[in-house]
């Protein structure tokens, strides 16, 4: 009874990652095939489900930002919702907690899972590329700012890279901060408009600046050479 015991423990201990993995994968089926999942079309569904919690909603409004990824919705209903549910102070703020606790619960859910090595064991020559970029202690947090700033790296993914890679969450969670707010003020201004009726011309603007100056910058100051230029020791 006692090597069955101890097997079964071996046994867990050499595929722990793999049985964490499996049990993250089946909680996203589950919530991706029950039919009653919450899963908005539009920015409006999101705040007409949020509002009907009353006092409660700047709360509901963060930990739906939080679990939005296992919904399988796009994070800009949530944008958008939060200028039409709270007034721009508060829907920055929970904008800002909201996101950061997506961008963290996938962090981990990849730490957890796949481990911070699994790029660079697994991953072949983009996945020791990706570790070796974003796990640099020097420029890690100032990579992430760019990952999150600059649109063309989608933010989820993004998430799940970090995760597996070297990056320590206290450098991963700063950067992703840092990155993201330039955005947050624009998207409350635009779903503001959308829902009292108002030209969103400015606020589209602003976002045009807030995500259009740092992708400009990314490429004009060619950060994305120190992608390429990662060799197997780093820079």
């Amino acid at each position: 009874m006692e090597t069955r015991s101890g097997s079964a423990a071996a046994f867990l201990r050499r595929h722990k990652r793999a049985i964490i993995s499996l049990f993250y994968i089946a909680i996203a089926v589950f919530f991706y095939l029950y039919p009653d999942t919450f899963r908005p079309e539009t920015a409006e569904d999101v705040r007409g489900f949020t509002a009907s919690f009353t006092q409660l909603a700047p709360f509901v409004f963060a930990f739906l930002y939080m679990v939005r990824p296992l919904l399988f919705f796009p994070g800009i209903l949530m944008n958008l919702a939060a200028g039409m549910l709270f007034e721009v102070p508060l829907a920055c703020v929970c904008l800002i907690f909201g996101s950061a606790l997506s961008a963290a619960l996938l962090f981990f859910m990849s730490r957890s899972g796949a481990g911070k090595g699994f790029l660079e064991d697994y991953g072949g020559r983009w996945g020791g590329r990706i570790d070796r970029y974003l796990s640099d202690k020097k420029s890690a947090v100032k990579r992430m700012a760019w990952l999150r700033s600059v649109p063309l790296f989608p933010y989820d993914p993004v998430s799940l890279l970090a995760g597996a890679s070297k990056i320590g969450f206290g450098r991963y969670i700063s950067g992703t901060l840092i990155g993201m707010l330039p955005g947050i003020l624009p998207y409350v201004l635009i779903g503001r408009a959308l829902y009292f009726r108002q030209s969103a011309l400015r606020p589209l603007a602003l976002l045009a600046l807030a995500y259009g100056l740092p992708t400009a910058a990314f490429f004009l100051k060619k950060e994305y050479r120190h992608f390429f230029d990662s060799g197997e020791n780093g820079q």
